[in-house]
C-alpha cells in the first residue's frame, strides 16, 4: 500500500470512529499530546489532546446518529505529513432533529512509527455551494 492509500485509509478511519460516536475508538485515530488541536464548525480552537478529547465527548454525549458521505478528497504528502482536503455531507440526528449540513474540511496527519496519526481537524460550514450569481448588469 502507498503511502497516499495509507494516509486515504487513515481518513476513512477518522470518519468512521466519528459515526460511531465512540470516545474510545476516536483516541485510536488522533495523537495524544500538545500537537493536537481541533476547529469543529462554530467551535473555537481546542488545543492540546486533553481539550481536543473533550470536545469528542461532548460530540458524542450530544449526538444520537451521525452518517458521512465524504467527496472531493485532496490528499498532500509531504515527508511524514500529510493534509486532506475534503467535502463531508453529513446526516445528524441530535436534540430531536434531523440535519443535513456540508462542511470543507482540513485534516492533517503525522507518520509515527508507520502509523498515520490525526494531527489537525478543521471543519468550516458551507452555507452556499457553488460560484456566486452575478449581478445583472445595470443599464
Amino acid at each position: 500500500m502507498t503511502s497516499e492509500e495509507r494516509v486515504r485509509e487513515a481518513n476513512r478511519q477518522f470518519y468512521r470512529a466519528f459515526e460511531s460516536l465512540d470516545l474510545e475508538i476516536m483516541e485510536k485515530i488522533w495523537i495524544k499530546d500538545g500537537r493536537a488541536q481541533c476547529i469543529h464548525p462554530g467551535w473555537p480552537l481546542m488545543n492540546g489532546w486533553s481539550e481536543v478529547r473533550e470536545s469528542w465527548s461532548r460530540i458524542f454525549a450530544n449526538t444520537q446518529f451521525i452518517k458521512f458521505t465524504i467527496e472531493e478528497v485532496h490528499i498532500t504528502l509531504q515527508g511524514d505529513w500529510a493534509w486532506v482536503i475534503c467535502l463531508e455531507n453529513l446526516l445528524t440526528l441530535s436534540g430531536g432533529g434531523l440535519t443535513e449540513s456540508k462542511v470543507l474540511t482540513t485534516n492533517i496527519f503525522i507518520e509515527e512509527e508507520g502509523v498515520w496519526y490525526l494531527v489537525h481537524h478543521h471543519g468550516s460550514p458551507l452555507f452556499l455551494w457553488g460560484p456566486p450569481e452575478q449581478p445583472e448588469e445595470v443599464q
